[in-house]
């Protein structure tokens, strides 16, 4: 029994990375479709919503994809900001789709996603990294004399 744990417990990790190369290779419109059935299933929407937020999705991923093609070495504020924007846009326009109760369950659901990713990209040490800040006891510092 233990001979078949210790290879599970090292398969786990490559499954969960081969999901997310997966998801990678879908296009806008996939993952809209996937992301709007999830949403169905979970919020129990009807068919009118789930097409309004198939619809949001399709523009909110096909901008996603277009803002990583022209990613360029862009001032780090404006990105932030942008991000911002965006999502708070992605909310006024589910607010518009779904009802209150519904609302409340996607926003708590979306929240604890994002939660959840900030975590794990500061468990594996992910987050991006800009340029390194000089700091107090650099060695240049110090030759001054």
């Amino acid at each position: 029994m233990k001979n078949l744990i210790i290879p599970i417990l090292f398969a786990l990790p490559l499954l969960a990375f081969a999901q997310h190369q997966q998801d990678q290779k879908l296009s806008p419109e996939q993952r809209a479709t996937l992301q709007a059935k999830k949403m169905a299933l979970h919020l129990d929407l009807s068919q009118a919503q789930e097409r309004k937020a198939l619809t949001v999705f399709k523009n909110h991923f096909e901008a996603q994809a277009q803002k990583h093609q022209k990613e360029t070495q862009e001032d780090p504020y404006q990105k932030a900001l942008q991000r911002l924007e965006h999502q708070q846009a992605l909310q006024q326009e589910m607010a518009k789709i779904l009802n209150e109760k519904q609302y409340a369950s996607w926003k708590e659901r979306h929240e604890k996603q994002a939660q959840k990713m900030h975590k794990k990209r500061r468990q594996h040490g992910t987050k991006k990294q800009g340029k390194p800040r000089p700091h107090a006891k650099h060695k240049s510092h110090n030759k001054e004399h």
